[in-house]
């Protein structure tokens, strides 16, 4: 068994009541407290902080210790200790970080738990029930980016990286490194998102929707009571972050354009500021989500699930069998199922309404996520060419489903009877209007689109090209 670590924090008011809870917690003493300082180095143009690695030297009384740390995800955090002139179940940091330059200092109370042998679930049992006496969260920036920001780094929205898989990979090990990227992906956004940022937000639904997309393809091989609890905590998450990223869109691509033209309508200004209150009003809720015990409480319980392997709970069956074997043998079929349902969608595509147009942008989103997480085992060139197909159907029908959400938006802002309904009446029907005559110009390209999206290759279909995935 590899040593396992799971870094958290937590706001230093609850350091009393999160000492105490670690006395009853950790099966090992608690020692004296020592001060250790620790200094961060990087070059000029902060090579390592962009290569996410991080060197330090850390002052231990009379000893220093170099420490160089390498973070890519929960699942792949890797140190390097060389003493310049130790092992313990629970690592407890207390103190402050402050900046070479400037005065600008940030407090630090974090909590390591380590385990060198045995069942890893042990770590987030004990996170779990620290998290009775204190609120906890995993903790994403370390000690280095927190000194980044000090220096005036902001706070930036990160993608997800590509993942690269080999065929011989069993299906569960794909599971689990997809899992490990998507949660990496939500953390390492949470703290944008609750500073304002708009890509913050977007950036966490992402990658919640990427999860829920990779467990829907999976999900006739998981417990059933595993699986609906999943769906239920990424349903309610995605339905907190859901009105914020709403009233973005609704400002910054189909409000913004218009008062660039119409910007000394004062009607239109009525609603611009109404709509900012609302924005402003989901941003808090979207906040109040990310600081509460559900959402922490379901971050560790999803990182235990996918660490310890929770889905081998259950009877070997024919079900749960397709886990152990190798995601060559399973991939096209995963797309396909996406294909199908997603040309399904197309069918009829002119007569079609906004609500079945709305299910066809789904189905073409879950086909995406798919192709995008299986690519590496096919062809790059064939994928680049339907993905591109792909690409810009799915944009386009994105823009008419936000001109669906700012209809309804608008009718939200028309609601309330404190605000003059007819003011916001005719500012909304000025946007909306103005979209959906760009939206008449887009009907004969959108069906263009559907045509050729129909007749792209399915490439998975080819074995060979599986074939030369797996010598590669």
């Amino acid at each position: 068994m590899l040593e396992a670590r799971l870094e958290l924090s937590t706001d230093p008011s609850q350091l009393r009541s999160l000492k105490a809870a670690l006395e009853r917690v950790s099966s090992a003493p608690g020692g004296e407290p020592s001060l250790i300082t620790s200094i961060y180095y990087d070059t000029p143009d902060r090579k390592l902080h962009h290569h996410a690695l991080s060197l330090c030297v850390e002052q231990h009384d009379t000893r220093r210790v170099q420490v160089l740390r390498r973070r890519a995800s929960i699942g792949d955090n890797r140190q390097w200790r060389d003493v310049i002139t130790s092992e313990t179940t629970a690592i407890h940091d207390e103190g402050e970080i402050f900046a070479a330059v400037g005065d600008a200092t940030e407090p630090v109370c974090d909590l390591d738990l380590e385990i060198t042998e045995g069942d890893p679930a042990v770590l987030f049992d004990a996170a779990l029930r620290l998290l009775d006496a204190a609120p906890l969260r995993i903790t994403v920036p370390n000690n280095a980016e927190r000194g980044y920001r000090l220096l005036g780094g902001g706070i930036e929205a990160t993608t997800i990286e590509p993942l690269t898989f080999i065929p011989s990979m069993t299906v569960e090990a794909v599971l689990q490194t997809t899992c490990r990227a998507c949660v990496w992906h939500l953390l390492r956004n949470e703290g944008t998102a609750y500073s304002g940022n708009a890509e913050g937000i977007h950036q966490m639904r992402v990658a919640v929707r990427r999860l829920r997309s990779v467990l829907v393809a999976v999900r006739s091989m998981l417990p059933a009571k595993q699986y609906q609890w999943l769906k239920g905590e990424l349903k309610w998450l995605a339905g907190s972050l859901g009105p914020a990223r709403d009233w973005d869109v609704f400002i910054m691509d189909l409000l913004a354009p218009i008062r660039s033209v119409l910007h000394t309508e004062p009607d239109l200004g009525n609603l611009v500021e109404m709509a900012t209150q609302r924005q402003h009003a989901a941003y808090a809720a979207a906040r109040k989500a990310i600081e509460s015990r559900r959402y922490c409480e379901a971050v560790l319980k999803t990182v235990r699930w996918f660490e310890t392997r929770g889905w081998r709970d259950q009877p070997v069956s024919e079900h749960s069998a397709p886990l152990f074997s190798t995601i060559a043998e399973i991939a096209s079929s995963l797309i396909e199922r996406r294909w199908v349902q997603a040309t399904k969608q197309c069918k009829h595509f002119a007569r079609s309404s906004l609500d079945e147009r709305h299910q066809l942008r789904i189905a073409l989103k879950k086909l995406r996520y798919t192709i995008e997480l299986l690519e590496s085992l096919f062809e790059t060139t064939s994928v680049k060419a339907l993905m591109k197909r792909l690409k810009g159907l799915q944009e386009d029908l994105g823009h008419l489903n936000d001109v669906g959400t700012a209809q309804r938006l608008i009718r939200e802002l028309a609601r309330p009877a404190v605000h003059d309904i007819n003011d916001v009446g005719l500012a909304g029907g000025v946007v909306i209007g103005w979209h959906l005559r760009d939206l008449s110009n887009l009907e004969a390209r959108l069906r263009a689109d559907v045509r050729r999206f129909k007749k792209a290759e399915p490439f998975w279909r080819s074995m060979s090209l599986v074939a030369s995935a797996s010598t590669a």
